[in-house]
Order: C-alpha cells, then sequence, then structure tokens
C-alpha cells in the first residue's frame, strides 16, 4: 500500500504577507488531513492562484474539502 502526498505553493503576489500565506496553508492542510486516505496513492498539488479574503475561507474550505474527497476517491 502507499500513501497520499500533499504540496501547497501559495505565492507572495498573490498573498503579500507571511501570516496569510501561513494560515491559509494550514487550511489547507487540515482538510487533507481530514480526508479517508487509506490505502491510496496520489500526489496532489494546490495552487492558489487568486487573493483568498476572509470573507471567501468558508467557501473556499467547503469547496476544497469536496474537491479533494473526489480526487483522493477516483481510482
Amino acid at each position: 500500500m502507499g500513501w497520499a502526498r500533499l504540496g501547497v505553493s501559495v505565492s507572495k503576489r498573490v498573498i503579500p504577507t507571511a501570516v496569510q500565506r501561513n494560515s491559509i496553508k494550514r487550511m489547507v492542510r487540515e482538510c487533507f488531513r481530514q480526508q479517508d486516505r487509506q490505502g491510496v496513492m496520489r500526489d496532489v498539488v494546490i495552487r492558489l492562484r487568486k487573493p483568498l479574503g476572509k470573507q471567501d475561507r468558508a467557501t473556499a474550505q467547503a469547496a476544497l474539502f469536496e474537491t479533494l474527497s473526489l480526487a483522493l476517491a477516483a481510482k
């Protein structure tokens, strides 16, 4: 069996402050950690391409959770 791996990229051009970039990375890692990855051998790379405001985080987290579910479930 294998395991799933995660890569996260958030550019300074998109999110200028390190505090906000790290907050977004923590959110992505937490969504990934909550997924059932038992026996799944996949590499997942998340790259933020547009700024993410504080109001959009709940929506983005729900969309990310759903997308990760689909990506890790596909065989």
